[in-house]
């Protein structure tokens, strides 16, 4: 999932698995909250995971290429960092899971580029005229996306090596997430950044 932040230098990309894209769009259909709505229009269209609500609480909160963790509401909760070691300030405020080792991506895999640089529009009139913008939606549902300032892109290209890694680390994240920090989610709802 890409998650294009206003201002941010940095916003990063996440890819569920197919498990938890299923579970997300069966949980959109259900519910049909904006959150779910927003998801379930742009996740489609391949620049990731769409969050209602990409803005962290706390400045430690953004969301970095390594993260593991879940998305609640439209907002992304990390648990910890796979990417960054263990004694590293992300990951020594929740900890990490038991056998933790860090996932090392070969570099050649990591894509940072500009995404949206700047969309202008420019209304002259000698009268005071109201401006806006107006989007009209030919389906039940619809989202868009208006940025306020430009964005960047980062993602980690998926590759063999990272779904063995997953595979092989989704267990351990599942109980680290539930049994020690205590949050109630499925196996298929945990995101790798």
């Amino acid at each position: 999932m890409r998650s294009m932040k206003q201002g941010s230098s940095k916003p990063v990309t996440v890819r569920p698995s197919a498990e938890c894209w299923s579970e997300c769009s069966r949980s959109a259909l259900r519910r049909h909250s904006p959150s779910d709505v927003y998801a379930q229009q742009l996740y489609p269209l391949g620049y990731g995971y769409p969050l209602w609500d990409p803005e962290p609480l706390r400045s430690s909160d953004e969301v970095f290429v390594g993260d593991v963790g879940f998305v609640k509401d439209g907002a992304f909760y990390r648990a910890f960092n796979a990417s960054k070691p263990g004694d590293d300030p992300v990951n020594s405020e929740l900890g990490f899971p038991d056998g933790y080792e860090p996932f090392e991506y070969p570099k050649y895999l990591y894509v940072q580029k500009a995404a949206i640089k700047q969309l202008s529009v420019e209304i002259a009139s000698s009268h005071h005229v109201g401006t806006g913008l107006k989007f009209q939606c030919t389906n039940e549902q619809g989202a868009v996306l208006v940025l306020q300032h430009s964005a960047d892109r980062q993602e980690i290209l998926p590759s063999r090596k990272m779904a063995l890694y997953m595979s092989e680390n989704l267990e351990s994240w599942h109980n680290f997430i539930t049994a020690e920090l205590g949050v109630d989610i499925q196996k298929g709802s945990i995101l790798f950044v």
